[in-house]
């Protein structure tokens, strides 16, 4: 137990004169030695108050302490339990003691007076150490009253008291601390309290009714016609109002213990289902309870409702997998944090317009003095909570989109000549967006906590960082167009639609992609097919109707209708082919509104759509010129109708409209 190096502490300690103090204690490790300080006894959790012993030494002398001098040079002593009964137990032994010194009269009595006051002042702060509430009555001999009274010395002392009973019988009957919405507070805190002042003011009652001592003092100051007993009197009697009204309060939120303790271990997702039962239980202690059915006690608890439910959600909200984890899981829990917090307004509404409706005791509202919200005293903190949960859903959307954090997300191989610009142009997007979540986000990180939301720093810098992702997203929409601008057909535009669908994880991007570009350049390349196909078309009708041969004529060998049938039906499948690749691009806008082709799943007969039927009832028909620009136009007309939502002053087609179908 003993090591060699305190050897040399107890050395210093004897000769040197700076050191004044050596203590000695038991811990886990074994022997514990220092000059400077023992632990402290509230900052360390013991089983009993027995555990705590500190032997010390002071030195009151300078000089080296030896053999000769140790005695009248070195006080010794210990300390067991807590420190402040300890003291209190060590005064009180010597009081009897003191009495029986012969010192002047005058110099005993200033000397025992101040005693006195030390031994109140610290039997306060011992209990107010333990949470307890006791009032000092000092042990005078007071057995001949009228001799007391006369005594103008005890009268003073015994006066001193009095006063300090009425300070601490007013600091317990005014405190309320319930009503302070700390936002490290619980609801059980709340039951909690009012448990604990029901046990301080049941003691003090006690004391007032029962302490036979206390009795007499009243009687010697009332003999003595002291000033201050009439307040003394006068505030002893708000003690009973105040205890009765702790007791029922604690009678009534009582019912709300296991809510509480579900609601203080509970996952957010798993809140809700909780808040019916607990708020019922909330209504009928409103409309019940004889003392805390009012604004003022009510608000103070479902604020800490409020501020327990945000406490849960931050516990499942991991910032350091939003900037370098696992983002879609964080976006996740943000999602239900803000679910939690919408369901426990919804339902507290609910319960709001039920207790309007019904019960007999109204003003269920806790609004501020001024504020057209009548319930903004407890949903302030959820609001504001729920608008930083959203901020850094968009900082882990922008993760997604620029930094590409997805589990499963690549930059695809995008083809063609502008391939590789695309993918370093990608690249750029994501150097410059590390760039601004490092000074903007990741710094502040560093020394305040970013779901903190009395943090002063944070809506600068989340402003910012929102700027430069706008910027961001610009730049990735002007990235799209000009890869667009190389492209010649509507199966490219639709494959590289595609790509970018792909990554698209932000709204602002998404809705560039669908109604911007889409409809400026998307379609464009499906109406340059079309106005191809017709093209095709009409030289091959002219070139029909001539001896001469065309490059569009079909082959000689086939007769000559069936044959401008086959050269018809693929010119259908081509426009048709063309049709269902650019409905492909824009069907994250229209939906289901249709398709060119659809599978028949019980017959398995692949049917077209009206324009395309038209066209094939027509090839079984002799040649007919202008039948291929009919269905021209009128796929066009579907296509324009179908992208209406899409394009700028465009109008959906009427919900009985039949387009072409698309398998």
């Amino acid at each position: 137990m003993w090591k060699v190096e305190y050897e040399d502490v107890v050395h210093d300690f004897l000769t040197k004169r700076d050191k004044k103090k050596l203590f000695f204690w038991l811990d886990q490790t074994g022997l514990r030695i220092d000059t400077v300080e023992p632990p402290r006894y509230y900052d360390v959790k013991y089983e009993s108050e027995e555990d705590y012993q500190v032997a010390f030494f002071l030195k009151i002398k300078d000089g080296e302490v030896i053999y000769k001098n140790i005695e009248e040079s070195i006080i010794a002593s210990s300390i067991e339990g807590d420190p402040l009964d300890d003291l209190k137990r060590k005064i009180e032994q010597i009081l009897p003691k003191f009495r029986q010194e012969k010192w002047p009269e005058a110099m005993k009595k200033d000397f025992y007076n101040q005693l006195q006051a030390f031994m109140a002042g610290l039997f306060e702060a011992y209990q107010a150490s333990r949470g307890e509430a006791e009032l000092y009555i000092p042990d005078e001999d007071l057995s001949d009253i009228s001799a007391a009274a006369n005594d103008k010395d005890l009268v003073q002392q015994l006066d001193s008291s009095v006063l300090r009973w009425t300070r601490q019988i007013k600091n317990e009957v005014y405190n309320q601390d319930s009503q302070q919405e700390r936002e490290n507070s619980k609801p059980s805190d709340e039951i909690e309290h009012w448990k604990n002042r029901k046990k301080k003011l049941t003691r003090i009652k006690e004391q007032l009714d029962k302490n036979p001592q206390l009795q007499k003092i009243k009687k010697v100051l009332r003999a003595a016609e002291s000033p201050h007993l009439a307040k003394f009197e006068e505030e002893s009697k708000r003690i009973d109002e105040r205890t009765a009204e702790a007791e029922n309060n604690v009678k009534y939120l009582e019912i709300l213990t296991d809510s509480f303790k579900k609601l203080e271990s509970s996952h957010p997702r798993d809140i809700p289902s909780l808040l019916p039962e607990m708020l019922q239980r909330i209504r009928i202690i409103w409309e019940l309870s004889e003392y805390y059915g009012q604004p003022d006690k009510m608000g103070s608890l479902l604020t800490k409702i409020s501020n327990e439910i945000i406490r849960r959600c931050k516990n499942t909200i991991n910032v350091d997998d939003l900037l370098d984890g696992d983002v879609e899981k964080c976006i996740h829990d943000l999602d239900v944090s803000i679910d939690c917090g919408n369901q426990w307004k919804k339902e507290f509404e609910r319960m709001q317009k039920l207790i309007a409706q019904y019960s007999p005791r109204k003003g269920f509202e806790f609004g501020k003095a001024g504020t057209k919200d009548r319930n903004d005293s407890i949903f302030a903190q959820v609001e504001a909570f729920k608008q930083r949960c959203n901020e850094l859903k968009e900082i882990g959307q922008g993760q997604l989109q620029f930094a590409m954090k997805g589990k499963d997300t690549i930059i695809p191989d995008f083809p063609g000549s502008k391939g590789k610009d695309i993918s370093n142009n990608l690249e750029e997007l994501k150097r410059q967006f590390n760039k601004s979540l490092d000074l903007k986000i990741r710094e502040m990180k560093k020394t305040i906590s970013i779901l903190d939301l009395n943090n002063p720093k944070w809506h600068e810098n989340i402003t910012t960082f929102k700027s430069d992702m706008k910027t961001l997203d610009t730049m990735l929409l002007n990235i799209i167009s000009n890869a667009l601008m190389s492209i010649c057909t509507v199966q490219e535009a639709s494959e590289l639609i595609e790509n970018f669908d792909y990554l698209a994880e932000r709204e602002t991007v998404k809705e560039g992609i669908h109604t911007k570009i889409v409809p400026e350049y998307v379609y464009q390349f499906f109406r340059n097919e079309v106005k191809e196909i017709e093209h095709i078309f009409e030289h091959w009708t002219v070139a029909s109707m001539s001896p001469v041969e065309s490059k569009y004529y079909f082959p000689l060998p086939h007769p000559q209708f069936a044959g401008s049938a086959l050269f018809e039906r693929s010119l259908i499948s081509r426009l048709e082919y063309a049709y269902r690749v650019w409905l492909s691009a824009i069907t994250p806008r229209i939906g289901n509104r249709g398709t060119v082709l659809r599978e028949d799943k019980r017959s398995g007969e692949r049917t077209g759509g009206q324009p395309v039927q038209a066209a094939q009832e027509e090839t079984r028909e002799p040649h007919q010129g202008g039948h291929i620009r009919a269905l021209e136009r009128e796929i066009c007309e579907q296509a324009d109708e179908g992208l209406g939502e899409g394009r700028p002053g465009g109008e959906a087609g009427e919900a009985g409209d039949s387009g072409p179908v698309v398998a």
